[in-house]
């Protein structure tokens, strides 16, 4: 059930950010989901109605896309989404030090205002 209230959160903070521009409405909001967040993008989409009731993005367009993870070679900078059939090397030097550079974090990645 985190999902609602993650959705109500990125809720919170596109309704601020259009409140500082001055909109009258927000009407698309896209967010994006990292595969490594446990957030179920489907759940986003079907509690953006109830949680965005009575608030300047009600009625808005939502769009939620999912972001793979993916690591950058700690040994040769190679940048890769690891997955089980290489047991999560480097498809370059085979090297499984790495450090993630996305697909951890769920956010607004844009929105679209009436002002």
């Amino acid at each position: 059930m985190h999902e609602l209230s993650t959705m109500m959160r990125l809720i919170s903070v596109a309704c601020n950010e259009a409140e500082k521009e001055k909109a009258k409405k927000i009407t698309e909001l896209n967010v994006e989901v990292g595969e490594m967040t446990n957030i179920v993008p489907e759940y986003l989409v079907k509690h953006f109605p109830e949680a965005s009731k009575s608030t300047l993005a009600e009625g808005a367009v939502f769009n939620v896309r999912s972001i793979p993870v993916m690591v950058k070679c700690l040994s040769c900078g190679r940048e890769y989404e690891p997955n089980m059939e290489n047991d999560r090397k480097c498809p370059i030097c085979r090297s499984v030090e790495a450090h993630i550079v996305s697909g951890i974090n769920t956010e607004i990645a844009s929105m679209q205002i009436e002002k």
